[in-house]
């Protein structure tokens, strides 16, 4: 900081000056010639955006192609370039011009390019390919305010999370200041990605629930790369909602989740959000709407209310009014909204073309005149009120077809026809919830209205599950879901939790009886345990009694057997008593008769054993023996 002493002794200081060179870095050493040229190239390449020079690769891959295919020389001259149009052409390519701009970045330092290029043969021939080849732009169509309310709505139908707010906000943003998508989230591309060019939370600033500021940093429009102060006011916010509390209510939910980092718009786990991240949430709601349909729908919706062109131009940080009118050429509906006067949500397509499309709700079209004419004056009803005219250039006999404007549904037809589908058949009109009268704010499709009425619909009547028509309380146990805590206060008919105690009362009364009934409660639990146990106990005692018994039994049959096995072996080896003599010649004779007896064969040998004293010689000594031994 400088000072400078003026008159008596008054001091004047001056803050430094940000746009000067750093004393350090005018004062460094010079660069060896290698690093300068090396420098020079870098800055060369960085004129350019890492997705330019990505397109450029691409388009110059054709020429490539083209000059090996015919053997050319790789540098151009007229008959070359005129040759490659007609090449691109025979391609297909719709716009070859955009190709040649690609050829400008590579051969534009050749000093004879640029006659080259204004060649007359070259520009006739890119030209008439543009105009051979040529293709309706397909843009995005704009988000509609009706959609925008619907994201809201089922956003903060519920308790949001962080993520749910940062999709709701980067649309609300985007629609609001007319912002690109590109510029409110992080590219795809890692070479794209340029902290530089994130929205930084410091330079935020909100003026009440009026307006919202923030820096916007350079961009492609910004040629002086010094960035863009954007503002939000409540003034332009559609009708349903104020723009800026729901900022302020994303940005307080932003400062808790991640007070420390430094870019705006961040998620809960502190990366940033992506391109499909958000557009998988943006199409639950507006299935047609790409990322460009934000700052379309924005500048569609400021044209509808009376805001005039100029000012919708340098909102939109649009860089000259060539740019501007090529848009308002690709977006029919705003250029009929700011032409026309008509309402923008009315046409899909071209205006004045062969079959522009008319979008109807139930309340337009009502004694509006369709019937062809010699006029090319048409008459429509307004879906904003009054009728108003309009004319369709460059056409006669123009016709309009109708159709149904809810997004999902492909009806198209006669009016009379969609009057009576909008009325019955459509299932993907929304419609208020049937309790919209008590403040359900929710818009639903017939398709889902059964499942929110039953299931998430605050305002529906339900009754006591407890005690139904009896319960007590100011409405007899009839009360709104929303209303459920409050009646649960009321209610006389909770019962005491513990298992056998049948009390019931208000919640208030059991939290007095629920000390005592706990300790009761617990005696009688482990009063039944003990029982439990000792029953259990006693079963087992009588189990092992009959198991004993039985064991004993079979002890007992299997001790009898054995005696009697001991008694039979017994007598088995007990020693014979000696015969008498009686016996012993019943015996003899015996054996004499049975040798009498055999006619033929062998004499019969006697195998009884001879008792001792048995002489061969005699019988009578064995029977003198016999009778000695019997006396």
């Amino acid at each position: 900081m400088s000072s400078l002493r003026i008159g008596r002794g008054k001091k004047v200081s001056f803050g430094k000056n940000p746009t000067r060179t750093p004393s350090s870095a005018r004062h460094a050493p010079p660069l060896p010639l290698s690093q300068l040229d090396e420098l020079s190239s870098t800055l060369i390449h960085s004129s350019l955006a890492p997705s330019t020079h990505r397109g450029y690769k691409i388009s110059n891959r054709s020429w490539h192609l083209f000059i090996r295919t015919y053997s050319l020389p790789p540098s151009p001259t007229v008959y070359s370039l005129r040759l490659y149009a007609a090449f691109l052409v025979q391609r297909g390519i719709a716009h070859p011009d955009k190709f040649f701009s690609a050829l400008a970045y590579l051969f534009g330092g050749l000093p004879t390019w640029e006659a080259m290029r204004a060649h007359p043969d070259v520009v006739r021939a890119v030209s008439g390919g543009a105009r051979l080849n040529a293709q309706p732009i397909k843009r995005s169509p704009p988000l509609l305010p009706d959609e925008l309310t619907a994201f809201l709505t089922a956003t903060l139908s519920s308790s949001p999370s962080h993520d749910d707010l940062l999709a709701l906000t980067i649309a609300v943003v985007g629609f609001g200041a007319l912002m690109r998508l590109g510029e409110l989230v992080e590219p795809v591309y890692e070479e794209d990605r340029d902290p530089r060019k994130y929205i930084k939370r410091s330079s935020v600033r909100l003026v009440g629930n009026v307006e919202f500021h923030f820096h916007l940093p350079y961009h492609k429009a910004d040629k002086s790369w010094r960035g863009s102060e954007v503002v939000v006011v409540a003034d332009n916010s559609i009708p349903s909602f104020n723009f800026v509390k729901l900022i302020r209510l994303f940005i307080l939910s932003r400062d808790r989740v991640q007070p420390r980092n430094p870019y705006l718009f961040v998620r809960s786990d502190g990366t940033l959000p992506r391109r499909d991240w958000f557009l998988t949430r943006l199409c639950l709601f507006a299935p047609t709407v790409s990322g460009h349909g934000l700052r379309a729908g924005g500048a569609t919706y400021l044209a509808s209310i009376g805001t005039a062109p100029d000012f919708i131009k340098r909102m939109g940080r649009w860089s000259s009014d060539g740019s501007w009118q090529d848009y308002l050429r690709d977006q029919p509906a705003l250029a009929a909204t700011l032409n026309l006067g008509i309402s923008s949500d009315l046409f899909v397509g071209e205006v004045g073309g062969t079959s522009s499309v008319l979008v109807i709700c139930q309340e337009i079209l009502d004694g509006a005149t369709l019937s062809g004419s010699s006029s090319n004056t048409r008459t429509a009803g307004r879906s904003r009120g009054a009728l108003c005219s309009f004319e369709a250039a460059g056409s006669n006999g123009w016709e309009v077809e109708v159709k149904c404007k809810h997004a999902g549904c492909f009806m198209a037809g006669e009016y009379s026809d969609l009057a009576a589908h909008l009325a019955s058949t459509c299932q993907y009109q929304r419609k208020p919830c049937p309790y919209a009268q008590r403040g359900c704010r929710a818009q639903l499709r017939p398709i889902s209205a059964g499942a929110h009425i039953q299931n998430s619909c605050d305002y529906r009547t339900v009754v006591c599950p407890r005690g139904g028509n009896d319960c007590g309380g100011a409405k007899k146990g009839i009360y709104m879901r929303k209303d459920e805590a409050a009646h649960a206060e009321v209610c006389t008919r909770h019962t005491c939790k513990n298992q056998g105690c049948n009390t019931t009362g208000r919640l208030k009364t059991l939290k007095l009886h629920q000390h005592g009934c706990d300790a009761i409660s617990a005696a009688r639990v482990r009063a039944e345990n003990r029982c439990s146990l000792l029953d259990h106990s006693s079963k087992a005692l009588r189990d092992e009694n009959a198991r004993l018994k039985a064991v004993n039994t079979k002890v007992t049959d299997d001790n009898k057997k054995l005696e009697d096995e001991v008694a039979r072996l017994k007598a088995q080896l007990a020693p014979r008593p000696p015969k008498r003599g009686a016996e012993v010649l019943d015996e003899v004779k015996q054996e004499e008769e049975a040798g009498s007896c055999t006619s033929e064969g062998p004499a019969t040998v006697s195998i009884l054993p001879r008792p001792s004293g048995f002489d061969v010689r005699g019988r009578r000594s064995a029977l003198d023996s016999a009778s000695r031994a019997s006396k």
